[in-house]
């Protein structure tokens, strides 16, 4: 989520100007525009980080009260480990195994 942040702030940099011949080039319109953009970006990541923990804090007490999830998330772990062990070995160089 923080690299949306990141980004915004680079688009900003990149519009951000000296002044010119006294008269400056950046005005109070795109101040308050790029404001309000870094503010609209940051409540939003603000509120996804804390539904995602929100979500996962459900789930695991759903998970603690209920053992039969384990056991289905247990399963679905062991179906996908070995596809992300093949893309580890695949990745490595000179067939080095991770």
């Amino acid at each position: 989520l923080g690299i949306y942040g990141l980004i915004i702030a680079v688009i900003i940099s990149n519009e951000v100007t000296t002044v010119e011949e006294k008269a400056p080039s950046y005005t109070t319109f795109k101040a308050f525009a790029h404001f309000g953009g870094g503010l609209a970006c940051g409540l939003s990541g603000l509120a996804a980080g804390m539904a995602i923990g929100i979500v996962g804090e459900t789930l695991t007490q759903a998970s603690a009260a209920q053992p039969k999830l384990f056991v289905g998330m247990a399963r679905e772990y062991q179906r996908i480990s070995p596809r992300v062990r093949g893309i580890l070995r695949s990745s490595c160089r000179h067939g080095a195994a991770a």
